[in-house]
């Protein structure tokens, strides 16, 4: 059997990197939906600033816009 340390710390910070990352991109695609949808960018800019294709960008958008629509 082989055990391990566990340095609590070094996770935690970890972890919190990983959901600052997560939010970070979230908010982003969320501005670029918003900018999309709102006429003040077009769909192939803001696909590729996203790192999208056009196709993948707007199923992300359209499912992000179905559960937000009171945003």
């Amino acid at each position: 059997m082989v055990l391990t340390e566990f340095d609590e710390k070094s996770f935690v910070k970890g972890m919190k990197e990983e959901g600052f990352e997560e939010g970070w991109q979230e908010g982003q695609q969320s501005l670029l939906f918003s900018l999309v949808n709102e006429k003040v960018m077009t769909l192939p800019d803001a696909a590729s600033r996203a790192g999208l294709s056009e196709k993948e960008f707007t199923a992300k958008m359209e499912n992000y816009l179905k559960h937000h629509k009171n945003d």
